[in-house]
């Protein structure tokens, strides 16, 4: 890879019907801002190509982002944090605010 150049392809698809498999067979990043109400399906899948995958850069809402990066001992720790931090390596990186949307959605994201 050159200083400054990477080769970018944008698959536009719906990965609950195709997953990973319409990308190449070699190592990848996931940049996604995907549909809140399958942030669990995409975590799994996330998980079971975790080999395939170099990076994870997703924007989620932020309690189910929280959750994922929940400490033992939070009110919030739970099933997600144990799953999500036993293959992955969780960070958040940013909040965004609610108002950085159209229409303005009834939750925050991160």
């Amino acid at each position: 890879e050159e200083a400054g150049k990477a080769e970018v392809e944008g698959i536009h698809s719906d990965f609950t019907k195709c997953g990973f498999q319409s990308v190449s067979p070699e190592r990848f990043t996931v940049v996604s801002n995907l549909p809140y109400q399958i942030s669990t399906e995409f975590v799994q899948l996330v998980v079971s190509s975790r080999h395939r995958i170099d990076r994870c850069v997703v924007m989620l809402q932020r309690d189910f982002a929280e959750r994922m990066a929940a400490r033992p001992g939070s009110k919030i720790y739970g099933s997600l944090s144990i799953f999500a931090q036993f293959y992955l390596k969780v960070r958040p990186l940013m909040d965004v605010p609610r108002t950085a949307f159209k229409p303005i959605p009834k939750v925050e994201s991160q």
